[in-house]
């Protein structure tokens, strides 16, 4: 079975791209709305968070955990041997799509920019790459509403010109949605930014956990939310 988390909505584009890849995979999704939202959280608030979500999904059930959230990512080096073994970060493989960009824009959370991990991981990665990381924490908020009230690219709109305003201005040549919330955005920016590559973190993701398991032969399978 495999496991995925998030605070919210974030973890349901992933779990959609899951679903799309692994179609006769046992999927459960935790989302932690009760703790929600990550991104405001400090290193110190999250880890406890994170740890617990994983501890959950194990007694569950859960062999593989995509931890699909960039946020509760950026704990997982300090996380233990045997969580490592269980978990999949989504930052990696994110960084990983960006290939030969020079200039690369990420928007995230407030927690996920000021922890620097896109940026550090984008320069080990690609020792010349230029990186300008944008805070959109506001967004987070504005899609969670914009999806429970079905209106989500009206409520969206002007936060979604105003970032795009943001990153044009960068230079960027590629656009790093590095908080799974803005996957279901991912059109709206590209109307906006059409000259831009954009990376979905929560398909880049879920193309890792793919990846990473070997194919098995399964009956019927079932989607559980908690």
């Amino acid at each position: 079975m495999i496991g995925i988390f998030d605070s919210g909505a974030g973890g349901l584009a992933a779990s959609a791209e899951v679903r799309r890849l692994f179609e006769r995979e046992d999927i459960i999704f935790l989302a932690d709305r009760e703790n929600a939202p990550y991104g405001t959280k400090t290193e110190d608030e999250l880890l406890p968070l994170v740890k617990n979500d994983i501890r959950r999904l194990c007694e569950l059930g859960a062999e593989k955990i995509l931890i699909a959230c960039c946020t509760a990512s950026t704990v997982f080096p300090l996380l233990t041997e045997d969580e490592q073994r269980v978990c999949l970060p989504i930052i990696p493989p994110t960084v990983e799509a960006v290939g030969n960009s020079l200039r690369t824009a990420v928007i995230a959370t407030e927690r996920t920019v000021s922890s620097h991990a896109f940026q550090d991981s984008l320069r080990r990665l690609y020792p010349k790459i230029k990186v300008s990381e944008i805070r959109a924490q506001e967004l987070v908020s504005l899609v969670e509403y914009g999806r429970r009230t079905r209106n989500l690219a009206a409520i969206c709109r002007s936060e979604a010109d105003e970032l795009s305003e943001k990153i044009k201005r960068t230079g960027a040549d590629t656009l790093i949605l590095g908080c799974t919330h803005f996957a279901h955005l991912e059109a709206e920016f590209r109307i906006r930014l059409p000259d831009i590559k954009i990376i979905n973190s929560a398909r880049e993701g879920a193309l890792a956990l793919k990846k990473s398991l070997l194919p098995r032969d399964k009956g019927r399978a079932t989607v559980r939310y908690i």
